[in-house]
């Protein structure tokens, strides 16, 4: 159960619901939604919503767009029409059957089958991006990182350390200063050696 508080009274989110109808104002910033069609409402392809500005930061500059980061649902959809080919069932069966491994894998070092008593507890945030970063690994480069793996790994940093950096980056693309600091930039680290004639 998710609590809101208000002046240190904690009261259960579907309380708030069934006072309040299917929007709740969790604080000044935020109404949550609690309706079947509130995901497609918001974040399908014709919803009247923009994007975070967090998506803002993850461009080199105006001009630079991709699949993730183009706000416009024309430029979203026509970027996505050219990636479909790359996403049919045909073309992710070896995907799969890399994942299911991985899986396998996975939890074979989570919980040992050779006793039935409860394994340890285990950080499930960092098992499981140890899982993805091993899976990319392998669907990219052609080799697993083995961070998953137990043992010494220079490697197993590497998702703890990207999920440091996107949280900076969210906080930062969240300020009120972010709109000022590409501004600030000289000419030179505002473009990029791709704008360059």
């Amino acid at each position: 159960m998710v609590t809101v508080s208000y002046q240190k009274v904690e009261i259960p989110l579907d309380a708030e619901y069934y006072i309040s109808g299917n929007k709740v104002r969790a604080r000044p910033d935020q109404v949550l939604f609690n309706t079947p069609t509130a995901h497609s409402a918001i974040y399908s392809y014709r919803a009247p919503t923009k994007r975070s500005r967090w998506y803002d930061g993850m461009r080199r500059n105006d001009n630079d767009f991709n699949i993730i980061t183009d706000p416009t649902p024309a430029g979203h959809a026509r970027r996505r029409r050219a990636y479909n080919p790359a996403f049919t069932e045909a073309s992710l069966r070896p995907a799969a059957l890399v994942m299911a491994k991985h899986i396998d894998r996975w939890l074979d070092l989570l919980a040992p089958r050779a006793n039935e008593e409860w394994s340890e507890k285990r950080d499930m945030a960092k098992w499981g991006s140890a899982l993805t970063f091993d899976v990319l690994g392998e669907l990219c480069f052609g080799r697993s990182f083995e961070t998953k793996e137990e043992g010494e790994n220079p490697l197993k940093v590497i998702p703890h350390e990207f999920e440091v950096y996107i949280r900076g980056q969210y906080v930062v693309s969240l300020s009120k200063a972010s709109n000022n600091i590409s501004d600030r930039l000289p000419s030179s680290l505002r473009t990029t050696r791709y704008d360059r004639d």
